[in-house]
């Protein structure tokens, strides 16, 4: 399966194993989600679809016109080495996806 941009946001599905013209679908990180995308038939109820072609092949990652996600939390946390990161607000229940605008701490 192709390996989306990694400045889309999208998952390469996981243990699914597509036959010839079965499609495989694409969702976004946890955080983001597809909206409304207008003009691209490959999206369908916030999922991306990807067509396997005749033979098993692929098409070229570059010729995808793989749909932009939009992020409403952050959906990566950075790591430091030896450090741990805090919560620096009370709301921020789980480590990942934050809420945009949310400050974490790193402490030794």
């Amino acid at each position: 399966m192709p390996d989306p941009p990694a400045g889309k946001y999208l998952v390469e599905p996981t243990g699914v194993y597509p036959k010839e013209f079965d499609y495989v679908f694409y969702s976004c990180k946890n955080g983001a989600h597809l909206g409304n995308v207008v003009g691209n038939p490959d999206v369908i109820d916030g999922k991306f679809r990807v067509q396997c072609g005749q033979g098993g092949a692929w098409p070229n990652t570059a010729a995808i016109n793989w749909p932009q996600c939009t992020v409403e939390k952050c959906v990566t946390i950075p790591s430091l080495t030896d450090f741990q990161v805090d919560r620096a607000e009370e709301n921020a229940t789980d480590l990942v996806p934050q809420s945009l605008g949310i400050h974490l701490n790193f402490r030794p």
